[in-house]
């Protein structure tokens, strides 16, 4: 029983996290991702002047909802609690 909540709960914050995400701009958004340490770029792949190849952006939202649920609760909730009024403004 304990542990179908703590899922609930988990579940919860993965669903706000997800729904404030997508309300961020360009910059917020690559922000989070290197607060969750994930990569926006490729490491092999250069575009055409030379310069890293960026990743797909359904690539990164899937790092950061991955990198996200594997946060324990103390910290999800301070991302949460951030990003709620980042979120609001936009």
């Amino acid at each position: 029983m304990v542990l179908e909540l703590m899922e609930l709960f988990k579940e919860k914050d993965l669903n706000t996290f997800a729904n404030l995400v997508v309300k961020l701009d360009g910059a917020e958004f690559i922000g989070l991702a290197k607060i969750l340490c994930v990569p926006v770029f490729k490491d092999d792949a250069v575009d055409i002047k030379g310069k890293p190849a960026p990743r797909k952006a359904e690539d990164i939202i899937t790092d950061c909802l991955t990198a996200f649920a594997g946060l324990n609760r103390q910290k999800r909730r301070e991302i949460l609690k951030v990003l709620k009024p980042i979120a609001k403004k936009g």
